[in-house]
């Protein structure tokens, strides 16, 4: 479906009249709903595959300090696993547990830990990682980027569409300070069984966090 298609689809559920196009207030308003549902809400428990991506940053022997820049097809919103080779994927520490390991691990080696530092404006993500190298080594990294902000009535989101549905309509009815609780509820269930249907078949399009 259309972005256009799922707001008249929401303005049939509300029992309101349907837009022909984006240019009216409440069409504009449902587009904006759509992208925080999706954007958000779908992904605050749940790991699609359509937005997984896999990126490759060098390590430089003695800089423990590396910038993960956005990636070409997308805005880059989590990193998800960091893996040298074979090995074991690194563990993301907190702040404070990562210290307290940098303190006591001042030898240069590979790598087996790290934290997140910073997030630019731009989606650039700093890590910091532990044991500072000693050599080169290639961090694999599964990635999760946000859905694309939808701007045109043409545009198709990348995410399930009965869901975005259900989340629109919640939206709008906690805007219009309506009794939400039910279509809330619509929204979560539907948003768990897809993480549910997909996350447990042999496609694997849905990974339960």
């Amino acid at each position: 479906m259309t972005v256009l298609e799922i707001i008249n689809e929401v303005q049939v559920k509300l029992r309101l009249p349907v837009s022909t196009a984006l240019t009216t207030a409440h069409a504009k308003l449902l587009l904006a709903f759509i992208n925080e549902v999706q954007r958000n809400y779908m992904l605050m428990d749940t790991v699609w595959d359509e937005l997984k991506v896999y990126l490759s940053v060098n390590t430089v022997a003695g800089t423990a300090i590396y910038a993960v820049p956005a990636p070409s097809s997308g805005e880059l919103d989590t990193i998800r696993s960091i893996q040298i080779a074979y090995n074991d994927p690194l563990v993301m520490l907190s702040d404070g547990d990562f210290l307290s390991h940098q303190r006591v691990n001042t030898t240069q080696a590979e790598p087996k830990k790290y934290r997140h530092r910073s997030r630019t404006a731009a989606g650039v993500i700093t890590i910091e990682v532990s044991a500072v190298p000693d050599a080169i080594y290639a961090m694999d990294m599964e990635c999760q980027i946000k859905p694309p902000r939808l701007t045109l009535g043409s545009e198709t989101p990348l995410l399930d569409e009965d869901t975005i549905i259900l989340g629109v309509a919640w939206l709008a009815k906690k805007d219009d300070g309506n009794d939400d609780r039910e279509d809330f509820a619509a929204f979560q269930a539907m948003n768990s069984l897809r993480a549910g249907d997909k996350g447990n078949s042999n496609l694997g399009d849905v990974e339960p966090i």
